[in-house]
């Protein structure tokens, strides 16, 4: 798949913007547009770096006809190469570009890219193992491993290695066979679930993808085949993989829980909306693999106690959403989805969305304000829904 058609959750036509910068990588799609870049304790903030270089807004990166556009309001600069950036400019797909943030050559260095971000995650991982193994390009290539400029290549996101090259990358790296196949696959995994990156400070690289050890042929994952109505089965899914896979993305979630503002903050109902929406798509994918062992049934059970909490705990904002407002007056009346549908008179799916935080409907809207009326919890005014 070429890079510029690579999505993350719902950023419709503009590729995810990858950020990375000394030990980080966070990639953001479309819709999280404005990114910002800055100081630690500005909350509002998509990457916080605790730097005295840094701005409290250093970077703002906005959505604009398909592109991404790069604005540096903060005082202390944006340099790329010995210049100070003083104008916007778009980073278009399928581009990076590095910068120094705060000094020219004393600064923090930063890559903005728009290439496949698996790609970017991947090369990054390889560039890490090689320096901490203290092997040169110049030393791979005259060993036959891979050439100078096809390493810079994979190392920046711009390619994958071919699959002998990958290969020998992996013999060179002392990590097992398939190893990087399967990093690969575990990053597209989570893209594809929206997962990846929606951590407000960004988790070390080292932390979201730690080198595997080999598997004994006698000790393949365990794989389950996930039936569909018709009691047919429909797709063999490795259950390591898949458990791994939440885990790393429930350590994201965790982390921001962990950086949200205090709940009477005006952005606290809007970023729990961020939370929860990951934790609604991991829901199915662990109802899936619930039958598969007992760590899963519990991760399930930890997925949905920390939903309906942060659920709860938002409903009383003076700012939630008409979604969190629901949720909080169905559960205190102790109602199904099903029955509050029957008590305000719209279908199922309407309150599935409006819980989901999308009401696109005027007559869905009344009829839920109504149905929050009545039950004795309108906790806000009608806000962002």
């Amino acid at each position: 798949m070429a890079s510029a058609e690579v999505m993350v959750q719902r950023g419709a036509r503009v590729p995810a913007l990858t950020v990375k910068w000394p030990d980080h990588l966070a990639p953001f799609n479309g819709d999280q547009s404005p990114v910002v870049v800055g100081r630690a304790e500005n909350v509002d903030a998509q990457v916080r770096i605790q730097d005295n270089r840094i701005s409290r807004e250093h970077i703002v990166a906005t959505v604009g006809e398909g592109h991404w556009i790069i604005q540096s309001p903060g005082r202390n600069g944006v340099f790329i190469g010995n210049e100070r950036l003083a104008h916007d400019f778009v980073l278009p797909p399928d581009h990076d570009i590095d910068v120094m943030l705060g000094h020219p050559t004393a600064g923090i260095p930063m890559s903005l890219s728009t290439r496949d971000p698996a790609n970017v995650f991947i090369g990054e991982l390889i560039a890490r193992r090689r320096k901490e193994l203290a092997l040169t390009q110049r030393f791979l290539a005259e060993d036959g491993v891979v050439n100078a400029g096809a390493l810079i290549s994979v190392e920046k996101g711009r390619s994958q290695p071919r699959a002998k090259t990958e290969r020998s990358l992996e013999t060179v790296l002392q990590w097992p066979e398939g190893h990087i196949e399967q990093l690969r696959r575990r990053v597209r995994q989570q893209l594809r679930m929206g997962t990846f990156g929606e951590q407000v400070t960004s988790a070390p690289v080292a932390e979201l993808a730690p080198v595997a050890s080999a598997v004994p042929a006698s000790e393949e994952p365990t794989q389950w085949l996930r039936m569909d109505r018709d009691g047919e089965g429909t797709a063999t899914v490795e259950v390591t993989l898949v458990s791994e896979t939440v885990g790393i993305a429930m350590d994201s979630i965790r982390n921001q829980i962990a950086a949200l503002p205090d709940s009477t903050h005006r952005d606290y109902p809007a970023r729990v909306e961020k939370i929860t929406e990951g934790l609604a798509r991991l829901e199915p994918v662990m109802v899936s693999a619930s039958g598969t062992s007992v760590e899963m049934v519990r991760d399930l059970g930890e997925i949905r106690r920390l939903r309906r909490n942060l659920m709860l705990k938002a409903a009383e904002s003076p700012h939630a959403t008409l979604g969190q407002r629901v949720f909080a007056a169905r559960r205190n009346a102790e109602l199904s989805i099903a029955e509050a549908a029957v008590t305000a008179g719209v279908s199922a799916e309407e309150v599935r969305q409006a819980e989901a935080g999308s009401v696109q409907d005027e007559r869905v809207w009344d009829a839920l304000q109504r149905f929050i009326a009545a039950l004795g919890n309108d906790t806000g005014k009608r806000t962002a829904g």
